[in-house]
């Protein structure tokens, strides 16, 4: 938790306002961590995401892949 005060401008006033602060970690796994344990994908479909993702690279031109 963490307080702040906060001044009303028509009034003069001030007020204490309380804020709930969350901190998050986040880490990235790589591609092959969500294919295997998210979402469970075969070999092939593997390769059908991969050939997919070539293709759009190709068509959009970011030139990524």
């Amino acid at each position: 938790m963490r307080e702040r005060t906060e001044t009303d401008p028509e009034t003069g006033e001030e007020e204490r306002i309380a804020e709930k602060w969350m901190v998050y970690t986040i880490s990235y796994n790589g591609e092959q961590y969500f294919a295997d344990q998210v979402f469970h994908l075969t070999e092939e479909q593997k390769a059908l995401a991969e050939d997919y993702a070539g293709n759009m690279s190709l068509f959009l031109g970011d030139g990524l892949l």
